[in-house]
């Protein structure tokens, strides 16, 4: 009883200590991508996320559609506050699309080279 006890133990620690590690990884990701998106306005437009991504406008519009990328409309049109984009970013959404665009590539390549320079 008390080896199953030490056990349990055992693995509650590493899932905390697994948990702990992702949830840095997500902070360091949020402030990665703040620091990135400085320069813009506090909210975006849809064709703001076209440029600076390089995915379609078809594809930004989807993703207000359907609420990956939270936005609310000004007009007829979409309009995107920064850190609504900062978390769209850091979603597993965005993270595993399958087919990324090169600016996708190069902010992940970054990212990961940033977090081994941390360590």
């Amino acid at each position: 009883n008390h080896l199953i006890n030490c056990l349990l133990c055992v693995i509650l620690l590493i899932f905390l200590f697994t948990l702990l590690s992702i949830l840095r990884i997500m902070l360091l990701m949020h402030v990665y991508y703040e620091k990135l998106l400085r320069k813009y306005p506090d909210a975006v437009t849809v064709k703001d996320v076209v440029t600076l991504t390089g995915y379609t406008l078809t594809t930004v519009h989807n993703w207000c559609g359907r609420g990956s990328l939270k936005a609310f409309h000004k007009g007829l049109k979409f309009c995107i506050p920064k850190i609504f984009l900062v978390d769209f970013f850091c979603s597993l959404i965005f993270r595993s699309i399958p087919r990324k665009s090169l600016w996708h590539i190069q902010t992940l390549n970054e990212f990961s080279r940033e977090m081994k320079r941390k360590k």
